[in-house]
């Protein structure tokens, strides 16, 4: 799964940022450094699927970052914390 962009919804982000002290930079980082991929289901009435992408930062930190995949290689973060 290619991904070339990301999409950040204001209040994911804050949540993010603020509740589990990730940065966007890391989650870049983790998807630059071919993390595990898996589906974790379909979002109700829709034709999308979340997926869970784990991995490490360029400074060894483990993360889980919760996304649903786009249309045209985008990424839209949902969650992301430590594991």
């Amino acid at each position: 799964m290619k991904i070339s962009y990301f999409r950040w919804c204001k209040d994911f982000l804050e949540h993010i940022e603020l509740g589990h002290k990730v940065q966007q930079y890391e989650v870049r980082e983790i998807f630059a450094n071919n993390p595990e991929i898996h589906r974790d289901g379909k979002i109700s009435g829709t034709r999308e699927y979340k997926y869970l992408a784990y991995g490490r930062t360029n400074a060894g930190r483990s993360l889980l970052v919760v996304f649903i995949y786009k249309k045209n290689e985008r990424a839209l973060i949902i969650s992301a914390y430590d594991i």
